[in-house]
């Protein structure tokens, strides 16, 4: 058992009633008091620095002057904004969490398919309640770094004794490459707390053993059902690496296996019990449900595209602030895709990990981790081996995952947190080896020799390899911060002019990545109204196979006419047109289009805001259908549409001037 995962030797504890005179009870109840607030000390200071550390990260978007998101109000940003609205206002009005018509209407989204991460949209509703969803996605991102820091300092207590050592392992977990690179728009990729956790308990179930199989196995379990509903992609990449270091462990204490497998089993089976009973539904959703999808949610073309370099640990990107001429190099691994690339470990730190591994070779643990490391690492690379961006066509391990369910949709690279959590283990306990080491040899020496060994040996030798590690990994700079424009009509008593819950027609129109405003507005609108136009999986792919883009409604016109008259190039390539094709006119004919669109879709208000290439083009085109707009809060509003649909025939208003016209022209 000691030559495995085995946890340092607990510190011998003090008792305060015998380990010091006897006195009033009051001096007895102040001796606890210090006892406790010294032992909380170190742990509570470890949270203020890393709270701090991610304050400074998210400083230009937490304290800028409007409500704002790191890099854009659009794409994933939008989406998870988004994301983290629907658990609330589903719950609170009786919906179903895992899908929802407020998107992509009339055909919906399955949220059990998308990145939706209901758990942290629940957990953070007295707060969305409070600040509004932007301020409180601004809010998580800073929690999620320190959270996921401060749980792998407490979880490397189990292996190390000094919490100098336990600090340098959560920082380098916490902000780590990979989570600088998730940082800048994926929630559900940094909120990581959760995995630092399971590995704990795994060594408990695996190595230690010291309590019930059942109570283990219950607890792993719960803890994956939370992870699944953060992210299940995390939740897989989890269970591979764990199969991996349980199979490490038994080859490496082979002749225990046999007395240790029935405790693995036992809470292996009660971990299957506990996620087979709370995640059957969602589950189903994500695989029968309506609008589920067939295969995986991104497109395997894609998947491959996002695999590992050889050379990722050692080259730094854009996101290291020491890039030593190498920064542009980095930047085209992983197709390119800077903040998908969580590979870097820096040279320094690759070094230092197999030193300490050959210097300390009896600590097992750190042999393990360090070997941890090296398997994150093979995963990360994908299925063909990729050095310096040219592929060699070596099969990898990973390779095995291509059609495997539930497996087959990971984006290998993302083996990197791993990567990251493992070298971020294997450097605690290499440090609290040699803190260690350098206390047994001062224990030995002269009190002189003592003292200047404590001043200037051993803790300036650890600072020198904590430095050299870490600071190759320092970020860049703080992420930027990029308004949400929302239109005052949003957060007005107007919006209330809006029935709830039925559909709107926006301009701009909701298309991936570029015209996704109306998904932040309708979140900080509270859900109030039903959105057209999607940026999800949907299955409108041949056979039932994911896109991101929905196949337009009939009649199609409309929704080209208001994707074009917001950016002409982008919308046609979403919308599978022919590069060059010209834009539909406003004419006649497209207008008694559009009042089809409206009376067949019962849309009751329709939004044009003041975005993109031709909004003024567009309120023409509504008021041809409708009438004059209401001018509201930043936005041309047509309320009670089939009120004004009502009124009957195309309305002739300023035809002469522009029947006929094309918004392109």
């Amino acid at each position: 058992m000691t030559r495995g995962i085995a946890p340092a030797s607990p510190a011998p504890e003090i008792d305060g009633a015998t380990a010091q005179p006897r006195g009033r009870r009051g001096d007895d109840g102040s001796r606890r008091t210090r006892t406790v607030v010294t032992a909380l000390a170190p742990g509570l200071g470890a949270a203020v620095a890393y709270s701090a550390a991610a304050i400074l990260l998210y400083h230009r978007v937490l304290f800028a002057p409007t409500a704002s998101l790191p890099g854009c109000n659009c794409g994933d940003q939008a989406q998870e904004v988004w994301f983290l609205r629907w658990p609330l206002y589903a719950v609170s009005h009786g919906l179903n969490p895992f899908f929802s018509t407020w998107m992509n209407y009339p055909k919906g989204i399955n949220l059990a398919v998308n990145t939706s991460s209901p758990l942290l949209g629940l957990a953070s509703a007295p707060l969305q309640l409070t600040i509004g969803t932007v301020a409180t996605y601004d809010v998580l991102l800073v929690v999620a770094f320190a959270a996921s820091a401060l749980a792998m300092c407490l979880a490397l207590r189990r292996w190390v004794r000094s919490w100098a050592a336990a600090f340098c392992g959560g920082l380098l977990f916490g902000f780590s490459p990979y989570m600088i690179g998730q940082g800048s728009g994926h929630l559900f990729l940094v909120a990581m707390f959760i995995p630092p956790i399971v590995m704990v308990l795994l060594d408990e179930i695996v190595v230690a053993q010291r309590h019930g199989a059942v109570r283990d196995g219950l607890l792993l379990g719960v803890l994956l059902v939370l992870e699944y509903y953060i992210s299940p992609e995390v939740l897989a990449m989890t269970a591979v690496v764990a199969v991996c270091g349980v199979v490490l462990y038994a080859i490496a204490n082979w002749h225990t296996v046999r007395d240790r497998a029935t405790h693995v089993v036992v809470a292996a089976c009660c971990c299957a019990v506990v996620g087979a009973a709370v995640l059957a539904y969602p589950v189903w959703m994500s695989l029968h449900g309506p609008q589920h999808i067939v295969g995986p949610p991104h497109p395997l073309s894609v998947v491959s595209a996002f695999h590992g370099d050889l050379l990722g640990p050692v080259l730094p990107t854009s996101n290291q602030l020491l890039g030593l001429g190498l920064r542009a190099r980095g930047d085209k691994l992983v197709g390119g895709v800077v903040d998908e690339n969580g590979m870097y470990l820096g040279l320094p730190l690759a070094v230092i990990l197999v030193w300490l591994a050959w210097a300390y070779r009896r600590r097992g643990a750190l042999v393990f981790f360090v070997a941890m490391t090296a398997i994150a690492g093979l995963l990360a690379l994908g299925p063909r081996l990729v050095v310096d961006t040219r592929a060699t066509g070596i099969p990898l391990p990973a390779a095995a995952f291509q059609h495997l369910p539930f497996l087959e949709d990971i984006l290998d690279v993302r083996f990197s947190l791993f990567l990251q959590l493992c070298a971020a283990v294997a450097l605690a306990i290499g440090i609290d080896e040699m803190l260690s080491a350098a206390a047994k040899r001062r224990r030995g020496t002269h009190r002189r020799e003592r003292h200047l060994l404590t001043a200037f040996g051993a803790p300036a030798a650890v600072a020198i390899v904590a430095i050299v590690a870490l600071v190759p990994l320092v970020p860049a700079s703080a992420y930027p911060a990029r308004a949400v424009t929302t239109p005052r009509f949003f957060t007005s008593a107007a919006i209330e002019r809006i029935p709830p819950g039925t559909p709107v027609l926006t301009y701009p129109y909701v298309l991936p990545t570029e015209a996704e405003w109306n998904l932040t507005f309708q979140a900080v609108a509270g859900m109030r109204f039903r959105l057209f136009g999607a940026d999800a999986f949907v299955p409108d792919g041949p056979g039932g196979i994911s896109v991101s883009t929905p196949v337009p409604l009939a009649p199609s016109v409309v929704e080209h006419l208001l994707a074009d008259a917001y950016t002409p190039a982008f919308a046609k390539a979403q919308l599978e047109t022919a590069p060059g094709t010209p834009t539909p006119p406003v004419d006649r004919r497209t207008v008694a289009a559009l009042r089809t669109f409206l009376t067949r879709y019962h849309v009751s208000t329709v939004l044009v805001e003041h975005f993109g290439l031709h909004p003024q083009t567009v309120v023409r085109y509504m008021s041809d259908a409708l009438g004059k707009p209401v001018e509201t809060g930043g936005v041309s509003a047509w309320f009670a549409v089939p009120r004004l649909l009502a009124r009957g025939g195309l309305r002739r208003s300023r035809r002469t001037a522009h029947d006929g016209m094309h918004l392109d022209g």
